[in-house]
Parts: C-alpha cells; sequence; structure tokens
C-alpha cells in the first residue's frame, strides 16, 4: 500500500519538475531515490521503518515512469508511439513476472535481504546508460535552448548514420530569428517604450494562427484552414507550398478569446508577454490537408507549387506562461476547429476569392498562386 502511494505521489510532483529541471536530471533523481531506498528497504530493522522506505521507493519509482515514457516520446514519431509504449509495457509486464519467478526459487535460498538488493541492481547500468544519453530536444525546445537542439539532433543524426534532410537540418542559420518574428517584436518593443515612457499598463496577447468560424475564408493570401476549406467544399483540391512539412500551431478562436478576457482584467500580467496556441503537438500543413479532405469529403490530392521564399517552416510557442498566468489550456483541437470552420462556412456559402489588395512587389519570388490569382 505504502509503495502504491509513494508511485502516485512521484507521478504527479517529479513529473512535473521535468519540465523545469529537464528529463535527464528529473529521471536521474528517481533512479538514485530507487537506488538508495531500494537498498535501504533490504536492511530495514521493523515494519515501520520498512513501509516509510518503500513510500519514498514508490515516489522514485512513480515519477520515473512518467518521466521516461514522455522522454522515449519525445524522440520518436507520433506514427510509432503507442507501439512503442506497448513494447515498453510488455516488457514491464514481463520483468515483474520474472522477478516473481525468481522470488520463489531464490528467497529460500538467499533470503529476502539479498533478493531485493538483486532486484535493485540494475539501477546501475541504467544510470550509466542515463548518463550517456542525450537531452530530449523538445524540452530544449520548449526552454528555447536552441543551439543545444541542433547539438542534440546532429549528434544523433551521425550516431544513427542517417542524414537528417538538408530542409529539416537544424541549424543557426535556418533557426535564426525569422524576418517575421524580428518584425513582431520590434513592435513589441515600441509599445514597451512607449508605455513605459508615459505610465501605461499594458500586456502584449501573442495568438497564434486564429482559425475558427466568422474568420473572413475569401482572403488568398492569409488563414490556410480557411483557404483550404473554401477551396475544398467548391470541390477543388487543396494548393501545398513545397513538401507540406510546414508546421503550425492552430489557436482556436474561443481558447483565444478566454485568454484575452482575462489578460484584460487580471493584475498579475501587466507588462506580461502572453503567447496563445496549442503547444502539445504542432501540425503539418499535410495534416490539416488531411483533415479537410475528411470534413468535406474530396479525395485528397494536392496541388503542390514550390516554397514561398523565408517561410517559417516550425512555427510554435510556448503558452506555459498562459497556463500559468491564465488557467490556459486548448479546448479544440485543430480537426474539431477544422469541422466547426466547415459548418460556418457551409451555413454562409462558399465564396469567390477576392483580390481586392495590389501586391505592392512582383519579382521572380513572388509566389505564382498570388501573381496569377490561382487561388
Amino acid at each position: 500500500m505504502f509503495y502504491g502511494i509513494g508511485m502516485l505521489i512521484g507521478a504527479l510532483l517529479l513529473g512535473k519538475s521535468s519540465d523545469i529541471i529537464g528529463r535527464k536530471i528529473s529521471m536521474l533523481i528517481c533512479l538514485v531515490t530507487i537506488l538508495v531506498f531500494g537498498f535501504g528497504s533490504a536492511f530495514a530493522p521493523s515494519m515501520s521503518v520498512m513501509a516509510g522506505l518503500q513510500l519514498l521507493l514508490g515516489v522514485g519509482y512513480g515519477g520515473n515512469i512518467v518521466i521516461s515514457t514522455t522522454y522515449l516520446c519525445e524522440f520518436l514519431p507520433k506514427n510509432v508511439r503507442g507501439m512503442a509504449l506497448t513494447i515498453v509495457a510488455f516488457f514491464f509486464g514481463i520483468g515483474g513476472m520474472t522477478c516473481v519467478a525468481l522470488g520463489m526459487h531464490l528467497i529460500p535460498i538467499l533470503g529476502w535481504r539479498k533478493m531485493l538488493m538483486l532486484t535493485i541492481t540494475p539501477i546501475f547500468p541504467a544510470i550509466v546508460l542515463l548518463l550517456i544519453s542525450p537531452e530530449s530536444p523538445r524540452y530544449y525546445l520548449h526552454t528555447h535552448q536552441t543551439d543545444k537542439v541542433v547539438e542534440v539532433l546532429n549528434n544523433i543524426s551521425k550516431v544513427n548514420g542517417v542524414p537528417l534532410p538538408d530542409d529539416l537540418k537544424p541549424t543557426r542559420k535556418n533557426m535564426r530569428i525569422q524576418p517575421i518574428v524580428q518584425t513582431k517584436k520590434a513592435g513589441e518593443d515600441v509599445l514597451k517604450n512607449l508605455c513605459d515612457t508615459h505610465g501605461v499598463e499594458y500586456v502584449i496577447a501573442v495568438p497564434h494562427n486564429i482559425v475558427g468560424p466568422r474568420q473572413k475564408y475569401d482572403d488568398p493570401f492569409r488563414n490556410v484552414m480557411s483557404i483550404m476549406l473554401n477551396r475544398m467544399l467548391q470541390g477543388k483540391q487543396p494548393i501545398i507550398y513545397g513538401d507540406g512539412l510546414q508546421k503550425r500551431c492552430f489557436s482556436y478562436i474561443d481558447d483565444c478569446l478566454y485568454c484575452l478576457n482575462a489578460l484584460a482584467f487580471q493584475d498579475n500580467v501587466k507588462g506580461e508577454v502572453v503567447n496563445i496556441g496549442p503547444d502539445e503537438e504542432p501540425v503539418t500543413i499535410n495534416e490539416l490537408a488531411e483533415a479537410c479532405a475528411n470534413e468535406t469529403g474530396v479525395n485528397l490530392d494536392p496541388i503542390h507549387h514550390k516554397d514561398r521564399p523565408k517561410e517559417v517552416k516550425l512555427a510554435t510557442c510556448s503558452s506555459d506562461k498562459a497556463r500559468k498566468l491564465l488557467g490556459y489550456k486548448t479546448s479544440t483541437n485543430m480537426r474539431q476547429a477544422v469541422k466547426k470552420t466547415a459548418d460556418y462556412i457551409r451555413t454562409r456559402g462558399t465564396k469567390k476569392f477576392q483580390y481586392h489588395l495590389p501586391l505592392e512587389i512582383l519579382n521572380e519570388h513572388t509566389p505564382k498562386t498570388w501573381k496569377d490569382k490561382l487561388i
């Protein structure tokens, strides 16, 4: 019983710590906890001491199960994560049954104390393997340590002997701040300076790729979800630039409005810059097109055009501050947003795209879809 209570405590407390101090350090703490209190249990002088040691042992095990599972998933593509976790759970059960079988034969010979020490011994090689393993690149990404993301992915590529594709290869050049980000950051800085100079309270909200009903869906230049749905509800194929592996966080309008309302009235957000967006799993443009096809019943066969110049390949965010200060959570995922947006367009009727704004720059870099009004 005490062991189970400890596992619950460890899963709740140590699991969260991995978002703060990293997956490796958190797992190392768990393994050392298992090692210390596992061996300590073998020398327990009484049942009350044993109960306390088992409680602490459970804390280590509970935390390690949560963190190691997260760690494993962050190195795997999402299409194989389910199978990988199934295999892990299978061998976890096999290991438990093996320990029971060994215990039945060895406890009469060695005694329960030595048997307990024997079951803890594999923690030693586990610690060694952890020390030589890389930190999760997703943890580095969420903590904005882009140089370390580059280092980890390049090292993994070298060890496996499989080079990263050039368009996905993380380098300092393609992970630098993009021009669109620089302009937005400049706008934030101007606002901060003006407000600080004149003593005006402010808060800056940064929503990412807002989608949902009432969005202008006849605009050919922006709002990719609405563009795709407007075309596909007319029986046309979606247009995709490049390979469609660009990733975005699509924020449903109601989730954004919840945060904006809180930002307007809460005192604890003064002077803050708050990202709003579903950072749990960025979505590729290909996945968005597939979701739109499933909703509209179109047999998906996208029209591909060459990459747009300087297009951001990974546009994600960290919404940790929004969760902490505003209680933000994603209530509507991408596929639900697609359905609600499609229902809105169906109600209003599809529209012809309006090229009412003249292009300010026309040259060889201007997308052909814009110049020739192909959308």
